[in-house]
Order: structure tokens, then sequence, then C-alpha cells
């Protein structure tokens, strides 16, 4: 059985995840170690999957409905 949030709850969701989804976009996991999107926009070395990536891939792993789930791609 799913659930389905109210309406003004359901579209805050959709939201987030559009968020979540550009912020993966932006911190790839390019295998090197080393966050590409945190080095480019920030100009920091951390290690790749950035806190920022994590957050990311947490949000779609909880929210993201469609079948096509791009946190198990990165």
């Amino acid at each position: 059985m799913t659930v389905q949030p109210p309406e003004p709850e359901a579209a805050a969701v959709r939201r987030l995840v559009e968020q979540a989804r550009e912020v993966l976009d932006a911190h790839p996991y390019p295998g090197g170690g080393a966050c590409g999107g945190c080095l480019a926009g920030w100009s920091r070395l951390v290690p790749s999957p950035c806190e920022q990536a994590r957050w990311a891939a947490s949000v779609l792993r909880h929210y993201d409905q469609s079948p096509d789930d791009p946190s198990e791609t990165r």
C-alpha cells in the first residue's frame, strides 16, 4: 500500500527531489577520490562522495518514486 501525502506536502517533496537531483549532478562521483563539484565550486578538496552527494542520494532513496533511481548509477 502506498500512502499519498496531501498535495502541498507532495509538491514540497517533488521540489526536494528536484533539488537533490541537481546537487547529485553538481557533485559527481568521478572515482578519483575527490569530489569534482566541491573542488570546482568551493576549491575544497574533499573525499567523494562528499556530504552534499550523500545527502542527495539519501533524499532520492527515501523520496524519489521514479522507476530509475539516479543514485544507483553514481
